[in-house]
């Protein structure tokens, strides 16, 4: 059971303290009248294997350019292997970078793959990647914004996420750019 589950209804609370070194989210629990402290999750920055990022200082750390990512058309619709299968687990994120447009997050949902973009609709930043994943939804690690993995669809108010289409071969994870 997930450390944000309870009984009663919670509300969860952004340390703005925190947003250099790491992302902690508290959830407050209002019980009788009176909020006390109920949980805190902090999660410490991914390593930098797991985030592709374009860097033009290191060529080893960057995804290649997206046209050196294999490219084939089905049905009139462009596919571009992004990543390995197993680059993509489950309850964690996987960035692939392609340029400007495309900054996607893969996420394992049931043992699926789903993409989303990766760029939250609140304030634009790229961090969908590095949220908390939890019973197909992913929660923003800037700003708490709660997503449905599958359909993209905000579990609050305010916009959603684009959701591309994604499939899983044994040469990798191919993804629909349209």
């Amino acid at each position: 059971m997930s450390p944000f589950r309870t009984a009663w209804p919670t509300t969860i609370i952004r340390s703005r303290r925190s947003l250099r070194s790491r992302s902690c989210i508290r959830a407050w629990s209002k019980n009788s009248g009176s909020s006390s402290l109920n949980t805190m999750h902090c999660a410490r920055p991914r390593p930098s294997s797991k985030v592709r990022k374009a860097s033009t200082s290191d060529p080893t750390s960057r995804s290649p350019p997206m046209r050196d990512h294999p490219r084939r058309t089905i049905d009139g619709v462009e596919w571009v292997r992004v990543c390995r299968s197993v680059d993509v687990t489950a309850r964690r994120g996987f960035r692939v970078h392609l340029d400007i447009e495309f900054d996607l997050a893969l996420f394992r949902v049931n043992g699926v793959v789903r993409c989303v973009t990766n760029i939250c609709p609140h304030k634009r930043e790229a961090a969908i990647h590095d949220g908390f994943v939890d019973d197909g939804t992913v929660t923003c690690p800037m700003h708490a914004w709660r997503f449905d993995i599958c359909t993209g669809k905000n579990m609050g108010v305010g916009g959603g996420l684009k959701t591309y289409s994604a499939r899983e071969e044994p040469d990798g994870i191919w993804v629909a750019m349209q």
